[in-house]
């Protein structure tokens, strides 16, 4: 699971470039977990029809080792 914190900048009418930092925790085989310090940063553009697509990049670190990936988010929204 990931507790993030961060905010988001409008850089024209429908684009967005965010940023989040905090804690985030992984499952692990064998049972275990494995904590740390997360971060993800990203750009993104809301189009008229309320449909906002992301690119972010995501990452871990803990003890100098980090995991990092790409992500794509796509949300919808019902209210404008």
């Amino acid at each position: 699971f990931h507790i993030l914190a961060g905010g988001s900048y409008l850089a024209g009418e429908n684009f967005h470039i965010d940023a989040l930092g905090g804690f985030n925790s992984y499952s692990v085989s064998g049972g275990g977990s494995l904590s740390g310090f997360g971060y993800r940063a990203g750009v993104g553009y809301k189009t008229e029809g309320g449909i906002d697509v992301t690119l972010n990049y995501n990452g871990f670190t803990k003890n100098g080792a980090t995991i990092s990936y790409l992500g794509l988010g796509i949300a919808y929204t019902f209210v404008k």
